[in-house]
C-alpha cells in the first residue's frame, strides 16, 4: 500500500506539471478580455512557462541527484501548488506571467525528478511498468490539456485552471513525506559545475525565446539572428566546459548509448510533427470549421483516450525488447495520420475527424513514452535523472520547433492559395460584362478580403459573385492546411530514417560480436 501512494504523488505531480504547460491555451481569449491586453502580450502566460521549463530542466534533475531527489520534488510540489494560487488569484496581466515563470521552474524541477523516484519504488524487471504509468499518464496530460481547459473555463471561470492543481498538489506533498524515501546519484559529487549550468540554460533560454519570436507579427530578424548565434554558442561552450569537468552537469558519455541517443533523436522529431496534430489541427477546427473551443478539445481528446491505451500497453514492451520496432508502427501511423490530414474536405463530420485521430493517438502512445523509456533504461540507473530531463528537453524543443516550422509552412501555404484565387477573381472580373466603374469597385472590395472567408458581407451579402469568392476562399483555406498536415508529414519520415539507422547500427554490432565470438571458439 505504500508504494501505492508513493506512485500516485509520483503520477498526479508529473501529470499537473504536463498538464500545465497547454491547459490554458484555451483559456487565453478569456485572460485577453479580464486583462485588456493583446493576443500578442496575453501568449506569454504560455511562452512563460514554456521557456522557464526547458530553461530549468537540467539544472533541476542535476540539483535533485547531488542534493536528494525527494527533497527537490517536495520544493517542485510546493512552488508549482503556491504559484498556481497565486496565479488564479491575479489581479494583473504582469503578475499573472511572473507566477507562470515561477510555475514553470516548479515543473522543471517535478518532471525529471518523478522517474527515478518511481523506479526506485519497483525491482529492475518491473520498471517497465512503472514507465509505462508515468508515461501514459504523461501522454494523457499532454493530449487532454485543452479540452479540460476548456470545460474548466466554459463552466466556470478560467482562474480554475489554476485552481484545480491546488488539492492535487497539497495531497501529493502528504503522501510524499510519508511514503517516499530520499534517494541520491551517489556517483556524483556535491559540487556544483557552475559554468556548466550558466551556459546550458543561456542556450536553451534564447533558443526558445528565438524560436518563440519566428511567427510573431513584429519579428525583428536581426534580434532574432542574434539570439540563434548566443544560442550556438552558449552550447558551444557547455560541451568544451563539460568535456573538461571532473563533475560535469551532463555527463557527456551518456550519449555513447546507442540507445539514449537515438531514443532523444526520435522525441525530438516527434514532438516536433505532433504538433501538427495538437496546435495546426486545433487552430483549423476554430478558425475554418467555426467550432467553440470546448467542442475542438473535446474532439481532439480522442487522441489522449487512445495514446494513453496504447502507452499503457507498448512502454512494458519497449522496456524489455527496446522501442524500434514499437516506433516504427508508430511513424506509420503518424504517416497514415498525415496523409489523411492532407486531404480534408468541407462536407467532414466530428466523426470523420475522431477516427483520424484515433489513428494519431496509435502514433503517439508508440513514441513518445516507448522512446522516453528506452532512453532513461538504457543509461546506469543512478543517471535515470539525467536521462529524464534530457528526454523531456528533447520532446519540448521540438514541440516548439515544430509550432514555427509549421506556422511558417501554413503561412506560406496560404499566401499562395489566396494569391491564386485573388488572380482568378481579378480575371473574372475583368472578363464580366459590369462597367468599368463596377470593376474597379470590385476590384477595391476584392483588395480589402484579409481573412479566410470574409468578403464585404455588409456591401455585397446577395452578391453571387462574391459569395462565389468566399468559397473559393474556403477551399484555399482548407487546401493550405491540408498541404501543411503532408509536408509535416515529413518530418515522421525523418524520425522513422533514424530508427532504421538504429536497427542497422544494431544488426551490424550483433554481426561482429558473433563474427568475434566464432574467431575466439576456433
Amino acid at each position: 500500500m505504500r508504494k501505492l501512494f508513493a506512485l500516485f504523488a509520483l503520477v498526479s505531480g508529473f501529470f499537473m506539471a504536463i498538464l500545465d504547460s497547454n491547459i490554458v491555451s484555451i483559456a487565453l481569449p478569456e485572460m485577453t478580455k479580464t486583462f485588456h491586453t493583446s493576443i500578442d502580450n496575453i501568449s506569454w502566460i504560455a511562452n512563460g512557462y514554456n521557456v522557464a521549463f526547458v530553461t530549468c530542466l537540467l539544472i533541476a534533475a542535476r540539483l535533485a541527484d547531488q542534493f536528494g531527489r525527494k527533497m527537490l520534488f517536495v520544493i517542485g510540489l510546493l512552488g508549482f501548488s503556491i504559484s498556481s494560487l497565486i496565479c488564479g488569484f491575479s489581479s494583473s496581466f504582469h503578475m499573472l506571467v511572473i507566477f507562470r515563470v515561477l510555475q514553470g521552474m516548479s515543473a522543471a524541477i517535478i518532471v525529471p525528478v518523478a522517474m527515478p523516484l518511481g523506479l526506485e519504488l519497483v525491482p529492475k524487471e518491473k520498471q517497465g511498468m512503472i514507465s509505462g504509468i508515468m508515461g501514459a499518464f504523461g501522454g494523457l496530460a499532454a493530449a487532454i490539456g485543452p479540452s479540460l481547459g476548456g470545460v474548466l473555463t466554459d463552466k466556470l471561470s478560467w482562474n480554475w485552471v489554476f485552481f484545480i492543481n491546488v488539492p492535487i498538489g497539497i495531497l501529493s506533498l502528504l503522501f510524499v513525506f510519508f511514503f517516499i524515501q530520499e534517494s541520491y546519484d551517489l556517483t556524483s559529487s556535491r559540487k556544483i559545475d557552475w559554468p556548466g549550468m550558466i551556459t546550458s540554460s543561456f542556450g536553451l533560454f534564447t533558443l526558445v525565446y528565438a524560436l518563440i519570436q519566428v511567427n510573431k507579427p513584429s519579428v525583428n530578424y536581426a534580434t532574432m539572428s542574434f539570439l540563434f548565434i548566443i544560442s550556438f554558442i552558449s552550447f558551444v561552450l557547455f560541451i568544451i566546459i563539460e568535456k573538461k569537468s571532473e563533475n560535469p552537469m551532463l555527463p557527456l558519455h551518456l550519449f555513447r548509448y546507442k540507445e539514449f541517443s537515438f531514443a532523444n533523436l526520435a522525441l525530438f522529431f516527434v514532438g516536433m510533427g505532433i504538433m501538427n496534430f495538437l496546435f495546426v489541427f486545433a487552430f483549423y477546427l476554430v478558425e475554418v470549421e467555426g467550432m467553440s473551443e470546448l467542442r475542438a478539445g473535446t474532439i481532439i481528446s480522442t487522441l489522449a483516450i487512445v495514446s494513453m491505451v496504447v502507452t499503457a500497453i507498448m512502454t512494458p514492451i519497449a522496456a524489455k525488447r527496446g522501442s524500434i520496432a514499437i516506433g516504427c508502427i508508430g511513424m506509420i501511423a503518424f504517416l497514415i495520420a498525415s496523409y489523411l490530414f492532407g486531404h480534408m474536405s468541407l462536407n467532414y463530420t466530428d466523426w470523420d475527424y475522431v477516427w483520424r485521430l484515433m489513428i494519431v493517438g496509435i502514433g503517439t502512445g508508440c513514441t513518445l513514452a516507448p522512446f522516453t523509456t528506452t532512453a532513461v533504461l538504457s543509461v546506469p540507473t543512478e543517471k535515470s535523472g539525467i536521462a529524464s530531463s534530457v528526454s523531456n528537453i528533447s520532446r519540448t524543443v521540438g514541440s516548439i520547433v515544430g509550432v514555427a516550422v509549421l506556422v511558417v509552412i501554413l503561412n506560406h501555404q496560404l499566401s499562395i492559395e489566396k494569391e491564386k484565387v485573388n488572380k482568378e477573381a481579378e480575371k473574372i472580373i475583368y472578363e464580366s460584362n459590369q462597367t468599368s466603374l463596377q470593376k474597379e469597385k470590385m476590384l477595391r472590395e476584392l483588395k480589402l478580403i484579409t481573412k479566410q472567408q470574409s468578403v464585404m458581407k455588409d456591401a455585397s451579402e446577395n452578391n453571387k459573385f462574391y459569395k462565389q469568392i468566399q468559397v473559393k476562399y474556403k477551399h484555399a483555406v482548407i487546401n493550405s492546411f491540408n498541404q501543411t498536415f503532408q509536408i509535416g508529414g515529413i518530418i515522421f519520415l525523418f524520425a522513422l530514417f533514424s530508427l532504421m539507422i538504429e536497427m542497422y547500427m544494431k544488426r551490424r554490432d550483433k554481426d561482429i560480436k558473433v563474427v568475434m565470438h566464432s574467431s575466439n571458439e576456433m
